[in-house]
């Protein structure tokens, strides 16, 4: 499973976590304190343990202070 945080023209600032999970629900915590207020994105890559199966998604979040 990956997961990245990108500013709103696709630069990569943060990689929260790269590496193998095992299934369920996790919980990961992204501290916005070193970033302005604005749109950010972030992006979620996982693969199944054979590696057929592949998913990948993008979704919008809001940093308000």
């Amino acid at each position: 499973m990956k997961i990245t945080v990108y500013n709103s023209i696709g630069e990569e600032l943060k990689e929260l976590i790269n590496g193998l999970s095992n299934a369920g629900v996790h919980e990961i915590t992204f501290n916005a304190d070193e970033y302005s207020s604005g749109v950010y994105f972030y992006s979620i890559e996982a693969s199944s343990i054979d590696g057929r199966e592949n998913f990948k998604n993008v979704k919008k979040m809001m940093v308000v202070k």
